[in-house]
């Protein structure tokens, strides 16, 4: 099989640039500089250097001062010459007869990822699986202490992973390796806070609950997801939805079973994985606390489903069950199918049986009644209900209400103002 130095790989990696004018001095990408070879080539800066050093030598290429693209202050950017070029086309000729993908040998985040993490040290190896594990760019200075450009990265010094990099050096993790590597993630959204980036708390909470999961730190997700459980469920994350499903069910402690159960199943709702909602659905209901919940989700998804009688026969049974809390759950299940005569019908019925000596069913009830409200446009009716629900409850309800009224389009300070003293 044919092999490429990385010299030459070099004048491929250029000549793929070969219609970018060296004298547009303006408009260069940073891919033509040093640091912008050494990322794309996946070797270190001063690797690049010398090898940039032997192709002056040689007469391959030229060097000019130019401004990069998104970049304030001048660099040397490289391009091929005449004799650069009359190179960089042989080693065209030699990959097509080899039978080679010239992006495998150009691009870093092309390669073999076994190949690539095989060829670190235990630093560097570590800050480009880190870099892997977060979802989102984060700066590079935030990583473990590594030799620059072993992680791409833009002019702005921040991360440029994508997914194809992502999942491939992910699944090329050894041992532990892949859960230090979200571990790392999740503490970092924990101490940096707004630093990071993501400047709405609750989505910092959904990255490290994810990350938290990914890492197998059941009980510190288990905290964030009972103090912050509304939240979790609005998120609508596809990523934290995929690794709530695919935690063993073994894995997860009784004493953490109920939250973790209701975000699965709601998730699963919410990305129509109606087989997995009804699996989770049919476990909540065997949990102590889980019964009318999950009752109520299984009632969603065969409606969603089209299975009628199936759902009928449960509604059945939540509403002859007596149980307030599961009854108001329905409602809301309604609320959520769009159906508010049947949500209205619904809290109507529940509302007779909630007793005032019941706080959570009390809490539900003004909070079932604001969603109504809202759905009809009673927008003062529904901040007042709300206003209701949040005197009574606790710090982590107050929480959840903060983040329903924003759902609802209700501004913070309308909850947090006069309504609720």
């Amino acid at each position: 099989m044919a092999e490429f130095t990385i010299g030459e790989r070099l004048l491929l990696h250029l000549y793929t640039y070969r219609s970018v004018n060296p004298e547009d001095y303006y408009n260069i990408p940073w891919e033509l500089t040093q640091d912008g070879i050494s990322s794309s080539l996946g070797i270190s800066r001063a690797h690049a250097s010398i090898e940039l050093k032997r192709q002056k030598e040689k007469g391959t290429i030229v060097e000019t001062l130019v401004r990069i693209k998104g970049g304030k202050v001048r660099r040397i950017a490289y391009s091929l010459n005449e004799k650069g070029l009359k190179a960089a086309m042989d080693l065209e000729d030699k990959v097509n007869a080899a039978g080679l993908d010239m992006k495998s040998l150009i691009d870093f985040k092309k390669q073999d990822p076994t190949q690539v993490l095989e060829g670190l040290n235990e630093g560097d190896r570590k800050a480009l699986g880190i870099a892997c594990a977060f979802r989102l760019s984060v700066p590079v200075n935030v990583l473990p202490e590594h030799a620059r450009n072993v992680v791409p990265a833009d002019v702005n010094g921040r991360t440029t992973i994508t997914p194809e990099l992502r999942n491939r050096i992910l699944s090329a993790a050894k041992g532990d390796e892949l859960g230090e590597w979200h571990s790392y993630a999740a503490d970092y959204y924990d101490r940096y806070g707004r630093e990071s980036a993501i400047e709405d708390e609750d989505s910092r909470k959904v990255e490290r609950v994810y990350h938290l999961v990914k890492a197998g730190r059941i009980r510190d997700a288990h905290k964030i997801v009972a103090d912050n459980l509304y939240a979790m469920l609005l998120s609508d994350d596809r990523g934290l939805y995929e690794a709530v499903r695919d935690l063993p069910d073994a894995d997860i402690k009784p004493k953490y079973m109920l939250e973790l159960m209701i975000l699965r199943t709601e998730l699963a709702l919410s990305q129509n994985d109606l087989k997995t909602a009804r699996e989770s659905a049919e476990k909540l209901i065997t949990i102590e606390g889980g019964e009318e919940y999950g009752f109520a989700c299984l009632a969603e998804c065969l409606m969603l489903r089209r299975k009628e009688d199936e759902a009928k026969d449960v509604i059945s049974k939540i509403n002859k069950s007596g149980n307030a809390l599961g009854m108001l759950k329905l409602a809301e299940i309604y609320l959520d199918l769009e159906e508010i005569d049947r949500a209205e019908e619904q809290f109507a019925a529940a509302s007779k049986i909630v007793s005032d000596n019941n706080l959570a069913a009390v809490v539900e009830k003004f909070k079932v009644e604001a969603r109504i409200d809202a759905a009809r446009g009673r927008t003062d009716d529904a901040v007042r209900h709300l206003s209701k629900a949040y005197v009574s409850t606790n710090a982590v309800g107050k929480a959840n209400l903060k983040v329903l009224g924003n759902s609802l389009g209700l501004r913070i300070r309308e909850l947090t103002g006069s309504d609720f003293s």
